[in-house]
């Protein structure tokens, strides 16, 4: 295993214990991050019959610890990817839709440095996503890849 591949395997590894712990954490009701997810539930999601805010935090662990299963399985990391972004664009709706995650302008709260953190997958994620998708080709130089179609 050279460097490139250790990399790559270490850095899905560790995306997969980041989503899988903190979604097995909402699953069995044990997130600190439950009553933010609840505020924003509560701002976007409320309106919906028959979705009640027990049931949508466990899915959304569920979903969190599928996109740690994906990471690790070979040939679904393009949607691992998918959801992942999905994910990040869900995560990050606090800090513009509840007033409260902001002290004053560009002072978070507390809870708003954790959205804020969680910035640091999605940059793992690329500045590893040619390593995700990407081939050697027959004949090409060691170094060289190119995109998987």
């Amino acid at each position: 295993m050279n460097i490139k591949q250790a990399s790559v395997f270490f850095s899905r590894l560790a995306l997969f214990v980041i989503y899988f712990w903190f979604g097995l954490l909402k699953v069995v009701g044990q997130s600190p991050a439950s009553e933010m997810v609840e505020s924003l539930f509560g701002k976007t999601l409320a309106y919906v019959p028959f979705l009640s805010f027990g049931i949508f935090i466990v899915f959304f662990g569920l979903f969190e610890m599928l996109i740690g299963i994906l990471f690790l399985v070979p040939g679904k990391e393009r949607l691992a990817l998918g959801l992942f972004f999905l994910h990040m664009i869900m995560v990050a709706l606090p800090l513009f839709i509840i007033p409260s995650m902001w002290t004053v302008i560009f002072v978070p709260t507390l809870e708003g440095q954790y959205i804020i953190k969680k910035s640091g997958p999605y940059q793992l994620c690329h500045n590893n996503r040619l390593c995700y998708f990407t081939q050697r080709t027959s004949g090409s130089s060691p170094n060289k890849c190119v995109r998987i179609a």
